[in-house]
């Protein structure tokens, strides 16, 4: 379902279903309990993070002797602000590196950047450092990385990685991504607990697990 058929779902509920303001308030509250949810479900089976990740692409720009970085080169490449993500067990990005989804860089943390920039092939696989919100890259050439995560805002992330390709895209009417199951959580979640009202919705209850 796309944000506006999950948001007029909710709205329908509460007799607002004209009520596009009010909708845009509830689709705050959709990807609060969305990432809330997420993140319980995905603690419990690390294996369901495939069906939530999302790709975004990031410009890079060329940055020397940056104070107090991280970075594992003179000279490094540092990445437009990335988009938040949800935080649930050990995994932060399910993947950095080219383009393509298929040149995976290596992460390098602290203690190992002699050990790592001096291998074999150390050359074919940038490293690189995350810090705050910023990923910095050991290849001050590279315009453009690839990152797939769970992101906490699935609309921003899907519109800065149109914005990125120099593309447009309504994410108010593309698919919001996640599964049935977790949906009708959400949906009950913020008819029964935010605004305390029964779910009259056709899909079968599931009780929210908090």
């Amino acid at each position: 379902m796309t944000p506006n058929e999950i948001t007029s779902l909710i709205a329908s509920n509460l007799e607002k279903e004209l009520d596009f303001a009010f909708k845009l308030q509830l689709m705050e509250r959709v990807k609060y309990w969305r990432s809330r949810l997420l993140a319980n479900s995905v603690q419990k089976s690390p294996q369901q993070r495939k069906f939530f990740r999302q790709t975004v692409f990031l410009k890079m720009t060329p940055q020397a002797n940056v104070p107090n970085a991280p970075y594992v080169a003179e000279t490094v490449a540092v990445s437009d602000p990335v988009p938040q993500v949800v935080r649930a067990g050990d995994t932060m990005f399910d993947y950095v590196g080219g383009v393509d989804g298929k040149s995976p860089f290596r992460e390098i943390l602290p203690g190992t950047d002699n050990y790592l920039s001096t291998g074999k092939f150390a050359h074919k696989f940038p490293g690189y450092k995350i810090a705050g919100n910023y990923i910095y890259i050991d290849k001050a050439e590279l315009p453009l990385i690839r990152v797939e995560a769970i992101f906490d805002d699935p609309q921003a992330a899907e519109q800065l990685s149109c914005e990125c390709q120099g593309v447009a895209c309504d994410t108010w009417n593309i698919p919001f991504p996640v599964s049935g199951d977790i949906l009708q959580l959400i949906v009950q979640s913020i008819l029964q607990i935010d605004y305390n009202r029964p779910d009259r919705t056709d899909t079968p209850e599931v009780k929210p697990t908090l």
